[in-house]
């Protein structure tokens, strides 16, 4: 039987939050969410998540500081998918996508939610699975 992944947005926007979560559950994954850093540490820690969407610029707890208390906690943490959401294309970003082969980014700009599936996809390894079924359906 297979379970439904599940995606942990930590956003502050409300609703972009909402936007994403719908597009996310209509795509069959359970979503839960934390408008914080520091909620979404807590929630990230109890729930194990498939996969975390993180902002960067939140109040409370920013998703830098979130990012490196996570990935030093145990092995769980280390290894956990996380897309970074940001409004700027910044070089901490860059540096961190080298020192982090489990993260990737979104820009938050004129961005459509087939990218945002897309990506949360990609991070989870179902990109190559649905790639293996189009070439054995012969779809191109």
């Amino acid at each position: 039987m297979e379970t439904t992944q599940t995606i942990l947005i930590i956003e502050d926007s409300a609703l972009l939050r909402a936007v994403v979560r719908d597009a996310l559950e209509t795509e069959g994954f359970h979503v839960i969410e934390a408008p914080n850093g520091k909620e979404g540490l807590v929630t990230a820690t109890a729930e194990h998540p498939d996969l975390i969407m993180l902002d960067l610029m939140m109040p409370i707890m920013g998703g830098l500081e979130m990012h490196g208390l996570l990935r030093a906690q145990d092995e769980w943490s280390k290894n956990v998918p996380v897309i970074i959401l940001t409004g700027t294309k910044d070089e901490k970003i860059g540096d961190m996508l080298m020192a982090d082969p489990h993260l990737d980014f979104l820009l938050k700009e004129n961005w459509m939610m087939d990218e945002v599936v897309g990506k949360v996809k990609k991070g989870l390894g179902m990109e190559v699975v649905i790639e293996h079924v189009k070439k054995d359906l012969g779809i191109s």
